[in-house]
């Protein structure tokens, strides 16, 4: 069986830094695909909302813009990340924000191997892990005060809130998350569930109506969510094979 490949998205202001990086990870992480590069940060969040990326190298800071912050006002931050800057000062910060690793300039190709190695290894944990899940049909939720168990079909969608998951149920219940919501969708693969944005998923047994038009869903509870224009066709295809169901 052949191994997934994950996209990469690389954002460094310098020329060569980024250069490096790209022949770095090219030579000597084949289990990558660099699917985009970015000098400064305002190309950078238009790419990441629309690229599924997996894996972000990026500076700490990118044409006089601090990165971290940039990360922790993101809506969606479901991606690991992997810093490669001349900054030592910022470490402690950027491991708040679940980096998995902070490696310092010039970069080495051991170093980020390392990293990359890292990260390969815990997403063959998450497969384990969801195949256990999604033979439970129910979803486990960590919370301060312990552990949660809501069945799949009492779910009606998830929110993505920066780093961590807001879990609405039918009933009206709310759960917070400190997974981020591509976790969940990787747990929610082949259960009638939907990433209809890079901010929602959503169970599809509970759409009520979708206006093409306004790319807006309607769910139970009279709840209205944004379907992204590039899911639109995908998302469509995903209800008219449901109706089949």
């Amino acid at each position: 069986m052949s191994k997934k490949m994950l996209n990469a998205y690389i954002i460094e202001d310098e020329l060569n830094s980024r250069l490096l990086i790209r022949d770095l990870i090219e030579k000597n992480c084949k289990e990558l695909k660099i699917v985009g590069e970015a000098d400064n940060l305002i190309d950078a969040e238009n790419d990441l909302k629309e690229l599924n990326v997996d894996i972000l190298f990026c500076d700490i800071k990118v044409k006089g813009r601090n990165t971290l912050t940039f990360l922790e006002n993101l809506h969606d931050f479901s991606f690991d990340v992997i810093f490669t800057t001349a900054y030592s000062d910022f470490a402690i910060r950027a491991f708040r924000l679940n980096a998995v690793d902070y490696l310092l300039k010039p970069i080495t190709a051991t170093g980020l191997v390392d990293s990359v190695q890292r990260i390969l290894e815990s997403g063959q944990n998450l497969e384990t892990q969801t195949e256990h899940q999604n033979d439970f049909n129910k979803l486990m939720i960590s919370e301060s005060g312990g552990l949660f168990f809501i069945d799949l079909k009492d779910v009606l969608y998830l929110k993505a809130d920066k780093t961590y998951t807001e879990i609405y149920t039918v009933s009206g219940q709310k759960l917070i998350s400190c997974k981020g919501l591509s976790h969940f969708e990787s747990l929610l693969s082949g259960k009638l569930f939907y990433r209809i944005h890079h901010s929602y998923i959503i169970n599809l047994r509970y759409v009520s109506s979708f206006n093409a038009r306004n790319l807006e869903i309607e769910l139970a509870n009279d709840i209205r969510l944004n379907v992204s224009n590039r899911k639109k066709t995908e998302f469509v295809r995903s209800l008219e094979q449901l109706s089949y169901v």
